[in-house]
């Protein structure tokens, strides 16, 4: 049994829905409603560059359409169908589910146990189930795999962003930021070299592994694009570390208030996850636009200091907001 990893992207399944509730032989009966119905949906699907069907899946998730795993492994919900579009309508008889984005374990089905087996593979490696397993079949060869779960991509959702760890793939957005002559020279005087930028993502998937946060990429919900990133990270302020929140964006994105968002949430994430009395930001004295965003989220400045970075002596400001009493209580209940 060869074991595979990989990330997929939040997407979109249109299929028929149905529960254990239903009875023995539910998921046959989903399968066979769905291909005898097929065409109504033909339109709808994703295709792959070849104008293939990118993929069946049989996608499950817990009663209250969490995505959690099923109760015990044997009760919940099925929905048997095709990927499609993010922007596509479910037909009457048909339902749309938007499943979040993880990174999965992946197994093809050649055995009948490879589920038991994979779970027991995931105990004995220290690997937790973030979600419930899905089925999926490739339309190219016809092969059949299951999907386990093994780390949720999305952090953090607002209204109009979404915040998940960063992965190579970023790299191009990423250096629409890093290697912005206007959008450094603000922060850190000047651009970063793509060397630079390299190190940079890469010091941030460390971070990942060894505190479970950094910065991450920020990703606007209208188009899918990473825009920016903010985040966590430790950083040495006269000595002794401090959790920071920091953020940068590209320029085009702007004085649309996308960065105040972004920080407050991670601000709060800060607060009611890592259970925090305490963020900082820490911001060049000449950077106004990064102070309104940090007095934007109820912070103070409580002291100020030079700090090097890159051979160049630099004026920072130390900015500060303390946990409240309710998200204390909020934090203590989880």
């Amino acid at each position: 049994m060869k074991i595979e990893r990989c990330v997929k992207e939040s997407f979109v399944v249109i299929g028929k829905e149905g529960s254990t509730l239903d009875g023995d032989g539910f998921i046959q009966r989903l399968w066979a409603d769905a291909n005898s119905h097929f065409e109504e949906v033909r339109s709808l699907a994703r295709k792959n560059e070849n104008g293939d069907l990118a993929g069946i899946w049989g996608v499950m998730s817990d009663f209250s359409y969490s995505f959690h795993p099923w109760e015990d492994f044997r009760k919940g919900l099925y929905l048997a169908g095709v990927e499609c579009g993010s922007d596509a309508e479910a037909p009457s008889g048909w339902t749309k589910w938007t499943v979040p984005g993880y990174e999965y374990l992946y197994v093809e089905c050649e055995e009948d146990d490879v589920f038991s087996r994979v779970i027991q593979y995931m105990k004995d490696n220290g690997i937790s189930l973030a979600g419930a397993v899905h089925d999926f079949t490739c339309p190219q060869t016809g092969k059949n795999y299951m999907f386990f779960p093994i780390k949720k991509l999305v952090l953090i959702e607002t209204e109009r962003l979404i915040i998940r760890e960063m992965n190579q793939s970023d790299f191009s957005p990423l250096c629409r930021i890093l290697c912005d002559e206007e959008v450094m020279s603000a922060a850190y005087e000047s651009a970063f070299t793509l060397e630079e930028a390299q190190g940079w993502l890469d010091r941030h998937l460390k971070r990942y592994e060894k505190y479970g946060f950094g910065l991450w990429a920020v990703v606007l919900k209208e188009t899918g694009e990473m825009i920016g990133q903010c985040g966590l990270t430790m950083q040495k302020w006269r000595g002794e570390e401090v959790l920071e929140v920091g953020y940068l964006f590209q320029k085009e994105h702007w004085h649309k208030g996308y960065a105040a968002e972004a920080a407050a949430a991670c601000r709060d994430y800060a607060f009611t996850v890592l259970h925090a009395d305490r963020v900082y930001s820490i911001i060049r004295n000449t950077h106004i636009a990064s102070q309104k965003v940090a007095e934007r989220n109820g912070m103070r400045v409580i002291d100020k200091g030079v700090k090097n970075f890159r051979d160049i002596d630099m004026e920072f400001l130390l900015y500060c907001v303390e946990r409240l009493d309710g998200d204390k209580d909020e934090a203590e209940s989880e």
